[in-house]
């Protein structure tokens, strides 16, 4: 079994600008529970991350 890779990802210019924020969101969240266990590869990766605070106050809803 084998894990899926987001290869290349395009979007149209009639996308609206807040789909794709939400886009980016959620490949965000695909890519962060996706990686190792470790803070630090966590922390290098949402280093600049704009989505980042919005993800973990969404988690923190739950």
């Amino acid at each position: 079994m084998f894990k899926p890779r987001i290869i290349r990802i395009t979007y149209g210019e009639e996308m609206p600008e807040k789909s794709a924020q939400l886009f980016s969101r959620i490949l965000e969240k695909v890519i962060i529970n996706h990686l190792p266990n470790d803070p630090e590869l966590k922390g290098i990766f949402l280093q600049d991350s704009p989505g980042y605070k919005q993800i973990q106050n969404e988690e923190n809803e739950l």
